[in-house]
């Protein structure tokens, strides 16, 4: 019997991620799911029941700090926090924010 704090459909969900063989990149000899995956795969299975929040903590001119928050209900089931340097690479030159916001989306599901 599932434990009546976490949603039998969240439990599916974990089960569910654990087949996927597909939407996964290797850096450093490690396999990470894209968080594309990771989306796809709570939607997939919790449909709008799960609300994904984000909210920018802080940000300056040197970082962005994000937090994401997922919810079924009024349930907090994971939160997930990420921090870019806008100077890390060409792709925060232009966009640390975009990419702080997924980064924090995806270690959320991954909580």
């Amino acid at each position: 019997m599932a434990n009546k704090l976490i949603p039998d459909d969240l439990i599916t969900t974990i089960s569910d991620f654990k087949k996927e063989t597909e939407g996964f990149v290797n850096i450093s000899g490690k396999e990470y799911a894209l968080v594309s995956t990771k989306v796809a795969v709570l939607r997939r299975n919790l449909g709008a029941k799960l609300k994904i929040n984000t909210e920018i903590v802080s940000v300056d001119n040197d970082r962005v700090v994000v937090k994401a928050t997922g919810m079924i209900g009024d349930q907090v089931i994971a939160t997930g926090h990420a921090e870019e340097k806008r100077n890390a690479n060409f792709i925060n030159k232009q966009s640390a924010l975009e990419n702080c916001e997924t980064s924090a989306v995806g270690r959320m599901c991954s909580f």
